[in-house]
């Protein structure tokens, strides 16, 4: 109990050693009571008004001892410090962020505090702060459903091709195996489906399970793909041998227009005792960040990448490590064609609650700044994940329940706000083809932007000629494409 000088009616005092009696030997019922009749004798008594109300704290009425402790905080202001912290939470909880705020304060500059809660006081008032300042400064947000592509079925864990004209998802749907006979049951099927852009109108078509080797024996999704569109990462979480957990997986595309076999990005990334899934590789096909639980993390799920190192080989994953990693989880990652923003979710950062989309910028090489709260209403206080990004940073995609567009999963597209977008990005593509249109082989190509003089080596696929870059040029900079081949022209 707390000090507060006052005077009580002897009648209501001899309450509480009953109410105590009572709770020790865990008849709650009659403690409750006891605790009322003190308090409804003496509606200022202090220590009855606390113990009613750390009572309801621990049946988890919450809302029965905000009013007891906030009268026992106007009553007897410095009865105990720690109350004004508890308060603070239970404000919180029911959405007085001001006040909540104000309580905090209140507790961080009592003299006779309990110092051993000043970090999770500071944590609490610092997401207070944050609520409220994202509460009161709404970002515009008026989402679409994508059409066509959101059907009556479910539709989620989407992502956009760097080139912007092909978008993959799933799709789940209802399915009978007809050589199951007249008997045959309905089941759900989850495929891993595309869909292109129509180039007429600029709508998306309305997709189709991808072919063989895809949607085979393997439950997979969360797809990304390089900006050459010549490799695609996803999850996949079941072998062919039965091994049930979450891998990396990869295909190229063949030298038919095909895709190759699923591989697994190795052992070395994939491990046989955690989770690894939500791969986005960068346009260039440089980077490559998933999710994981392994152990070494900070806590819960961490984000991870790899670097391609010399013959293409991915290098060992490196934890992000802090700001961007916490000792919560973190997921849903997207890495722009920009290589330089972040997009993910995580409960780990103060926010709105539950999960939060965040961005984060590269200062330099692997060194991410401050995340940053992407903004309400995009956030809510319920779970958002899985946001990814047009190449030119003005358009941001997710999947949701919430506005029950088609029905029940659907994907969405809104305009991102200024603030949230990143650095402004060009995709150059191109084929290299000789006088008789055979693709050239053994040659280089580089672009150089003139203002910035930055070179970039670019991959040339030796099937098609094909080449894709992304490379940092703003509008009022120019670049010059390069090819290099011994005993040839360049037109």
């Amino acid at each position: 109990l707390g000090e507060c000088d006052q005077e009580v009616e002897e009648i209501a005092a001899t309450q509480l050693p009953k109410a105590l009696k009572n709770w020790k030997s865990g008849n709650y019922r009659e403690a409750e009571r006891y605790l009322k009749k003190a308090v409804s004798l003496d509606p200022e008594y202090a220590d009855a008004l606390y113990l009613l109300g750390d009572f309801y704290i621990k049946q988890r009425q919450i809302d029965k001892a905000e009013p007891l402790w906030l009268k026992l905080l106007e009553v007897c202001p410095n009865y105990k410090a720690e109350v004004k912290y508890f308060v603070g939470v239970i404000l919180m909880e029911n959405g007085k962020r001001p006040e909540a705020i104000k309580m905090f304060n209140s507790f961080l500059a009592d003299p006779e505090r309990d110092r051993g809660y000043d970090k999770e006081v500071k944590s609490a008032l610092k997401e207070a702060e944050l609520m409220d300042e994202l509460l009161s400064n709404p970002v515009a947000f008026d989402p679409s459903v994508v059409q066509r592509i959101s059907t009556q079925e479910d539709e989620y864990l989407a992502s956009i091709s760097p080139d912007q004209q092909k978008m993959f998802f799933t799709r789940k749907t209802k399915k009978v195996n007809r050589m199951d006979g007249p008997t045959a049951k309905v089941r759900m099927v989850e495929e891993f489906c595309m869909a292109e852009r129509n180039r007429t109108n600029g709508e998306f078509e309305i997709g189709a399970a991808m072919p063989p080797p895809f949607n085979t024996s393997f439950n997979e999704g969360g797809p990304s793909i390089s900006a050459d569109n010549s490799e695609i990462y996803f999850t996949v979480c079941q072998d062919l041998k039965g091994y049930i957990n979450c891998d990396v997986y990869y295909s190229e595309r063949d030298g038919f227009g095909g895709w190759t076999t699923p591989k697994s990005v190795g052992d070395h990334i994939n491990n046989r005792d955690s989770w690894e899934s939500q791969p986005t590789v960068s346009a260039n096909g440089d980077a490559l960040y998933f999710t994981s639980n392994r152990e070494g993390g900070l806590g819960g799920l961490d984000l991870y990448y790899c670097t391609r190192e010399v013959g293409e080989d991915w290098s060992a994953p490196q934890n992000i490590g802090a700001p961007v990693n916490t000792r919560k989880n973190e997921k849903t990652p997207f890495i722009h064609s920009d290589s330089k923003t972040l997009y993910f979710s995580s409960d780990g950062q103060e926010g709105m609650g539950a999960f939060d989309i965040y961005y984060a910028k590269a200062s330099n090489d692997s060194v991410w700044d401050e995340p940053v709260n992407i903004g309400y209403p995009i956030n809510t206080k319920e779970d958002d994940l899985g946001l990814f990004v047009s190449l030119d940073g003005q358009t941001g995609y997710f999947a949701s329940t919430k506005y029950r567009a088609q029905g029940g999963w659907d994907v969405f597209d809104f305009t991102l706000p200024e603030r949230a977008r990143p650095e402004e990005v060009s995709l150059i593509t191109g084929t290299l083809v000789d006088e008789f249109d055979e693709p050239i082989k053994d040659a280089s190509v580089e672009i150089k932007n003139l203002k910035t003089k930055e070179i970039s080596k670019v991959r040339v696929d030796e099937q098609t000629g094909t080449y894709a870059r992304v490379v940092s040029a703003k509008p009022d900079q120019d670049v010059i494409v390069t090819v290099k081949k011994k005993g040839a022209a360049f037109s």
